[in-house]
């Protein structure tokens, strides 16, 4: 078997952090897919001995310039409160249905840390008190199909509880995607 010699400018079609085909600069994201391909594909080479040497290895991984997400301080956080407090419909009207629901929706997805696509999801089937009189929101998240379930301030518990049902089904509603299937309750 002969050894090849193979550079990273005959693999990739990148130079100098831009695509051949149409001189626009890569992202960061794309950049390190690129390279664990290249990596994975020398890897098979080398174990064939088709290469005496991964050079993939030796490049250093691509530093993402995605910005930190921090989250919001606390006066922002006071001012997004009394905004949602003061909500007006389209009417004009204030303290009404849809500024309880948008209050508590944002309550919901500020303690859980959950996505929307969760908290929309949510029913009367998913909050529980336990013996000590703690309350917690019962879930299993639509993207991972992990169970979780998140202790909750008595307050927002009271608050979910108030809150008039949206819509009730005869039987439960279940989701039914590729991987997995999630069954919710009866009332939403």
């Amino acid at each position: 078997t002969e050894i090849y010699t193979l550079s990273l400018h005959d693999a990739l079609p990148i130079y100098n952090n831009r695509c051949l085909e149409t001189s626009d600069e890569l992202g960061s994201n794309t950049k390190r897919a690129m390279l664990e391909r290249f990596r994975s594909f020398l890897t098979f080479c080398k174990d064939n001995g088709w290469l005496e040497t991964n050079y993939a290895k030796k490049i250093s991984a691509v530093s993402s310039d995605v910005a930190p997400k921090y989250g919001f301080t606390l006066d922002e956080y006071e001012n997004i409160v009394k905004t949602l407090e003061n909500w007006q419909d389209e009417c004009k009207r204030t303290g009404e249905y849809e500024s309880v629901r948008q209050m508590a929706y944002c309550l919901v997805l500020r303690y859980t840390g959950q996505r929307i696509s969760d908290v929309s999801m949510l029913g009367p089937d998913n909050l529980s008190e336990d013996a000590n009189g703690k309350w917690s929101i019962s879930l299993t998240q639509i993207k991972t199909g992990s169970f979780v379930k998140i202790p909750i301030p008595a307050k927002l518990a009271q608050r979910l509880q108030a809150l008039p049902l949206r819509g009730e089904l005869k039987e439960r509603f279940v989701l039914k995607m590729k991987r997995r299937t999630i069954t919710y309750g009866t009332k939403f």
